[in-house]
């Protein structure tokens, strides 16, 4: 069980983030410091859905993107967990999980 990162498109210019909730690049992201497994951090992400708007595990497309999510996190636990979800995963390897350091 790890700790996990969600995020979803804001779709419109104007639209701002939910409360508790950070924008970048018009994504808001979320990170929970709650212990899931992946297939439950997908579905509790997906509680969080407004509309048209799907939020899911965060996905990692660019080292700016991962240097924004590194200090997301950083800014809410004093020294950044290794172990935290995404939207990757193995299904072979369930337990493994990928660093965003």
């Amino acid at each position: 069980m790890y700790y996990f990162l969600a995020s979803f498109y804001t779709v419109l210019i104007s639209y701002s983030c939910p409360l508790f909730w950070t924008e970048y690049e018009g994504y808001c992201y979320r990170y929970f410091p709650i212990n899931k497994t992946w297939a439950e951090a997908d579905l509790y992400c997906a509680e969080f859905s407004i509309g048209i708007k799907s939020a899911k595990l965060a996905s990692i497309h660019s080292w700016e993107e991962n240097v924004f999510v590194y200090d997301l996190v950083n800014s809410r636990v004093p020294g950044i967990p290794t172990d935290i979800w995404m939207g990757l995963h193995d299904l072979r390897q369930v337990r493994n999980c990928y660093n965003i350091n």
